[in-house]
C-alpha cells in the first residue's frame, strides 16, 4: 500500500463523476490493506451518520436500520472510511474531512455504496 495514493483518491472524490471508478481505486489501493485501517482510529461522526441514514432511507423508500457501521478516521489525512450493513446488504463509505461551520452547515465530500 502506498499512502501517497490517498491524495489521488481524494481528488477522485472531488472530481470523478463515475462512482465505480472511485470505488475500484479505493478497493485496489486501500481496502484490502490492514495497514491502511491501522492508520486510523474508530470514530463516531453524527453528520456522516445522518447523511448515510437519510440517503439509505431514500434509496430503500422506507424506514431502515444501519448496523455494523465501523467508521475509521485517519486524522493525519483527514479521511473517514468504513463498512456498514443496511437491510441485509453490505455497504461502504469513504469521505474527506467533514468541517462544521458556525452556521450549522458542513462541507465534505463523501461517497457510499450499497451492494
Amino acid at each position: 500500500m502506498k499512502i501517497d495514493r490517498l491524495q489521488e483518491l481524494k481528488q477522485k472524490l472531488t472530481n470523478e463523476a463515475d462512482l465505480s471508478q472511485i470505488w475500484l481505486f479505493y478497493m485496489d489501493h486501500f481496502a484490502d490493506h490492514p495497514e491502511f485501517t491501522e492508520l486510523g482510529e474508530p470514530a463516531h461522526n453524527e453528520y456522516l451518520d445522518a447523511v448515510l441514514h437519510k440517503s439509505c432511507q431514500q434509496m430503500f423508500g422506507s424506514a431502515i436500520t444501519i448496523t455494523n457501521f465501523l467508521l475509521i478516521y485517519i486524522a493525519k489525512h483527514q479521511f473517514f472510511h468504513g463498512p456498514f450493513q443496511v437491510e441485509g446488504r453490505i455497504g461502504g463509505l469513504i469521505s474527506n474531512r467533514t468541517i462544521p461551520f458556525s452556521t450549522g452547515h458542513y462541507i465534505s465530500l463523501h461517497r457510499f455504496w450499497v451492494q
